[in-house]
């Protein structure tokens, strides 16, 4: 009788060690999921807010590109002998536009730190994680456009340099064209008239709205990825 007793006591205590050590397993891997829970919770955070300032500065450089498209349309419309009768403002307007690439630059720090290095607890942030993936896809159709767009900026604005008096040293890359501004009618009503520089323009200018599709199709997914993350924070 006492042997009996003494194996469910050994038995009894086994089992308490036992289930001590199982019970010691759940808590710290109740622990680790807690604090990858709070992780992942901090990205998507940082996530929303990075993507929030790049909708920003994406909407700022969709609509300028379009005012820029738009004005280079109307300077290509109007004939060599129209162009000095311009508005001053729409001069300037036209010079900036003729070359200057407004390209999107988006800050990834927070996008590249949630997709690479965040551990993924929920279905929801997977869902975020998905929508990423096609987020960059659209990013990545955007940047070609702009190394393209940058290309032909250099190419016009070597060709309209001809037109500037005492050409300064170069800034940088990019010479100013600030001396084309003296008499700028006359000079843009010439430029008007210069086919290869014309060629050049219109070039970038199908480039440009190329660019805009794609940046609208970009704008259009953001605003679509900041949905998934406002879902989680109601």
């Amino acid at each position: 009788m006492s042997d009996s007793r003494s194996k469910w006591k050994f038995l009894l205590e086994g089992m308490v060690v036992v289930g001590s050590i199982l019970l010691a397993f759940a808590i710290d891997a109740a622990w680790d999921r807690h604090k990858e829970r709070q992780v992942e919770r901090a990205a998507l955070a940082a996530l929303h807010a990075e993507m929030e300032s790049n909708r920003r500065i994406l909407k700022q450089r969709l609509e300028i590109n379009r005012l820029g498209a738009a004005q280079i349309n109307r300077f290509l419309r109007a004939t060599p002998s129209e162009v000095p009768a311009m508005a001053e403002d729409e001069l300037d307007e036209t010079l900036i536009s003729l070359w200057a690439p407004y390209t999107f630059d988006p800050e990834l720090s927070a996008t590249r730190a949630f997709m690479e290095k965040t551990t993924l607890t929920s279905e929801h942030s997977r869902q975020v994680w998905k929508a990423l993936v096609q987020w960059e896809r659209l990013l990545a159709d955007t940047e070609e456009e702009k190394a393209a767009l940058w290309a032909d900026a250099r190419q016009v604005h070597s060709l309209l340099a001809r037109y500037a008096v005492d050409l300064p040293p170069a800034v940088g890359d990019w010479p100013s064209l600030l001396q084309i501004k003296p008499e700028l009618g006359a000079r843009l009503g010439r430029i008007r008239a210069d086919d290869d520089l014309i060629a050049d323009s219109i070039a970038k200018w199908h480039l440009q709205k190329i660019y805009i599709w794609e940046l609208e199709d970009l704008l259009e997914h953001t605003d679509a990825v900041l949905i998934l993350l406002e879902e989680d924070d109601a």
